[in-house]
């Protein structure tokens, strides 16, 4: 009988480890340094100074910044702050100069990116498109023009062209939070209210503590219909961000709209704590305590949401229908004049107006 070959233990242990190694320092590899495009891009896609600071301050760049760049980046919209991080970063990538991806050092491409971003700060968006059009032409794969790009369509209401250039981005990273989280909002006014909850799970795989994505999300599943589901994720919002004043808002609707009044009203102040122009949230707390019966104190509150902004055809119909019912009858044929003029295709408060006018005729 013939005998079997053996494989030495030795070197089947030795290759398992070996394998173990890479794939332990393949997981903790360091992120790729920024590139110089990539932060142009960043600011043109609309991504906010903040978070590119804190990229900018985890990865690091690959390039020197020349007075010129910075300048570039100050024309785009970037900060002191972003600035001040852009300056003061180290190169981790000492004595050698990363692989460029396509289109990096394309110089009209990248005078196309800085001049997009210039139009996309001052909100020429239909300048801005053009600009970044004309740059794809000489560096069709360049995911910074891409990304920018879309971020013009959405802000012109282009959403299925804006999802379609998020697409094209996402074939560079298919990681990147930021086109994916953007995918879905496209998707999301497009009307793809589905696809885009896909979207918004798939950016939190990657990116798990985003207080804005879970936000998103959040508002897709409201949409649906799952409030239980939206108010998870809205509590994750404020959890992982507690001062985005949105977040408590939109968490503080979703309780009110569960009939748990008196937590939305918490969640509400909250949101007005930590940011007083934050109007919608005065105007979630008239509603509440008008649905609690505090008519003085739903009151008081419309008269500020109607202060903060007089052109808020809904704050003058809130405070129309507390007026209304504390039978102040023309001082609430004004607030719904007011509203109706604001918004005249309104169905409810054409309703509202017209009761109101036909209660006030006939009491004369």
């Amino acid at each position: 009988m013939q005998a079997r070959a053996r494989t030495p233990i030795f070197s089947l242990v030795s290759f398992l480890c070996l394998l173990l190694l890479i794939q332990v320092a393949a997981l903790g590899a360091p992120p790729k340094a920024l590139r110089r495009t990539q932060i142009l891009g960043l600011l043109a896609g609309g991504v906010a100074n903040e978070r590119i600071t804190t990229l900018v301050k985890e990865r690091g760049i690959d390039f020197w910044p020349t007075p010129k760049y910075l300048q570039e980046l100050r024309e785009a919209g970037a900060d002191r702050t972003l600035l001040a991080a852009v300056r003061s970063s180290q190169s981790n990538r000492t004595g050698t100069t990363a692989a460029p991806m396509a289109g990096e050092h394309n110089e009209i491409a990248e005078s196309c990116l800085t001049a997009g971003a210039r139009l996309l700060r001052r909100r020429r968006y239909t300048e801005a498109e053009r600009r970044l059009r004309a740059g794809l032409q000489v560096a069709p794969d360049d995911p910074n023009l891409r990304f920018a790009l879309a971020h013009a369509l959405s802000e012109e209401g282009k959403w299925s062209e804006a999802a379609a250039e998020y697409r094209a981005t996402l074939r560079a990273d298919p990681n990147d939070p930021f086109a994916t989280n953007n995918l879905a909002i496209a998707m999301d006014k497009a009307g793809s209210v589905d696809a885009a909850i896909g979207e918004y799970r798939q950016a939190l795989s990657v990116e798990p503590s985003s207080a804005t994505i879970h936000n998103n999300l959040g508002l897709a599943l409201q949409k649906k219909g799952d409030l239980d589901g939206a108010i998870a994720e809205f509590r994750k919002a404020t959890q992982n961000d507690p001062r985005d004043a949105h977040a408590h808002n939109n968490l503080g609707f979703a309780l009110q709209q569960k009939g748990e009044l008196d937590e939305a009203l918490r969640e509400y102040g909250t949101a007005l704590r930590l940011d007083h122009g934050c109007c919608q949230a005065q105007y979630n707390i008239a509603t509440v305590l008008e649905l609690k019966g505090d008519l003085n104190g739903a009151e008081a509150g419309f008269q500020r949401a109607v202060a903060e902004r007089p052109d808020d055809a809904r704050a003058h119909y809130g405070l129309g229908t507390v007026l209304e019912r504390k039978g102040d009858y023309q001082g609430a044929l004004q607030q719904y004049q007011q509203a109706h003029q604001l918004d005249p295709g309104d169905e409810k408060i054409e309703a509202a107006f017209t009761k109101i006018q036909e209660r006030v005729r006939s009491a004369r």
